[in-house]
């Protein structure tokens, strides 16, 4: 049970990075802002 709530939280993080750092690089945002819009979803 624990292994699969590792791997839904691993999930959860890669997809978050992957939508932030695409919506960084689509629309030119910062860093900071694409971190802090990544850590407010």
């Amino acid at each position: 049970m624990s292994r699969i709530v590792e791997w839904m939280a691993f999930a959860l993080l890669a997809g978050l990075s992957a939508i932030g750092y695409a919506l960084w690089q689509a629309e030119g945002l910062g860093l900071w802002t694409g971190m802090a819009f990544g850590f407010c979803l």
